[in-house]
């Protein structure tokens, strides 16, 4: 060892070389901790683009942006996921609640104890429990609502409904409608919804427009929103109580709005539940100017993610066995479809196209589409096995075309598409791309 065989010199330098070792050792391994590190690290960059709002859906809904999407396929297989989304108008102050891990153990979609529903599609029926609605003497009329009609309310006309007793007493609860005011003729109130036989506190229900902002109170016991509700434009409205916290949460758009810890439940057990206007309001006029549409009450309290997609969930089609064409979502949209099939799919079952002549389906009645200045957006599992011009999906003023199979080449002839997918959904807010799953 470096010339030096004698004891106990051998014995100094084979330590030194067994020390080396274990140096060189350690600097190997402090290099590959590093190299790991940084691999984890561009792989979560992969899977968190721009993550400033998390989305992991129970669902696995995602959401990238698109306009009108064109793709070149002759024949593919993908899992489509497609979600339309609507921006906050400018000069809102709602504030975004996170929906990351925390939906995970939240409700979603459910129609677990409703006690009403009135979809306002040329009655004023309630497709519950019968709470069916009682027209003042110049009744609503009904005109094109956000989903299919809706009922019109002209305050002028003292136009209004109401309802037998529908019970809220000691309960948590969430009342929620798609509206559109056209008009604040009214010095202060235009009244949504109500339930006050008295004029007492957490006696008398109220939900209105108040200044131009969204109301809910129990009579003396009330919170204002944050937002200054627009004219003739479609919002999602909804106005929660939970009984074992005792807070009033009013979500515009499925965004919170404003939060208020009432001093207890409501306390009503008799009166009539009216629409439009509220018996026990005696300060001038509150009667609502403007269309409602599928106005709701369960008797329970949704969560904040349950809300926000009622809010922005325009529609998802899993293409499943029984029901494969009906749209799964919570407004249950029209489709027409041509030349398809139901089979295997990445997720149960799947939507094949024949690539025979035009084999296509459609989804009509997309209100948030039709709405100006607000965002959509796409995502999409694809395969592709043959390349060549076709469009995946047309956007018109009137429908949304998924996936239509036939595009005009540059020649004057039509090329064929087969295609294969497996889930589309619809929402109706702006999102940012976490993870495909």
């Amino acid at each position: 060892c470096f010339g030096i065989v004698y004891y106990p010199c051998s014995l100094w330098c084979l330590a030194l070389l067994l020390l080396l070792v274990v140096i060189i050792l350690a600097i190997i391994i402090a290099l590959l901790i590093i190299f790991v590190g940084k691999n984890n690290q561009a792989n979560a960059m992969l899977l968190a683009i721009n993550s400033t709002e998390e989305l992991n859906y129970t669902t696995n809904i995602t959401e990238p942006t698109v306009t009108n999407a064109s793709a070149t396929a002759v024949k593919m297989i993908m899992k489509m996921v497609m979600a339309m989304t609507t921006t906050v108008p400018v000069g809102t102050t709602t504030t975004p609640l996170s929906c990351g891990q925390s939906c995970l153990n939240e409700s979603w979609i459910s129609s677990a104890h409703s006690i009403a529903r009135w979809p306002f599609d040329g009655s004023y029926t309630d497709i519950i429990n019968g709470h069916n609605g009682f027209p003042s003497a110049y009744p609503p009329a009904f005109a094109t609502g956000y989903i299919l009609q809706a009922a019109s309310f002209n305050a002028s006309q003292q136009q209004a409904m109401h309802t037998s007793f529908i019970p809220l007493y000691n309960v948590s609860f969430t009342i929620d409608a798609w509206i559109k005011p056209t008009g604040y003729p009214n010095p202060e109130n235009h009244s949504i919804v109500g339930l006050c036989p008295s004029k007492i506190v957490n006696k008398c229900l109220h939900i209105n427009i108040r200044n131009k902002k969204l109301y809910f109170g129990f009579y003396n016991d009330d919170l204002q929103g944050g937002t200054e509700i627009l004219l003739n434009e479609w919002i999602h409205v909804a106005f929660s109580f939970d009984k074992v916290t005792s807070m009033q949460t009013i979500y515009l758009n499925g965004y919170l709005d404003g939060q208020h810890k009432a001093s207890t439940t409501l306390e009503i057990s008799s009166g009539n539940f009216t629409v439009g206007t509220n018996e026990g309001v005696n300060f001038g006029s509150d009667y609502f100017q403007g269309y409602i549409d599928q106005l709701s009450i369960a008797q329970r309290l949704k969560s904040s993610c349950e809300i926000l997609e009622i809010a922005t969930l325009a529609a998802r089609f899993k293409f499943d066995i029984p029901s494969p064409y009906t749209d799964s979502g919570p407004n249950e949209v029209a489709t027409t479809y041509l030349d398809t099939s139901i089979v295997v799919g990445y997720l149960n079952q799947a939507i094949s196209f024949s690539g025979v002549s035009m084999s296509y389906f459609q989804a009509s009645g997309l209100t948030s589409l039709g709405i100006s200045n607000r965002a959509f957006s796409l995502a999409l599992r694809i395969q592709p096995q043959k390349l060549s011009v076709s469009s995946l999906l047309t956007v018109t003023d009137d429908e949304v075309s998924c996936l239509t199979k036939q595009k005009k080449g540059k020649d004057g002839s039509y090329l064929l598409v087969t295609i294969k997918t497996d889930v589309i959904v619809f929402e109706n807010r702006a999102a940012t791309i976490k993870y495909i799953a």
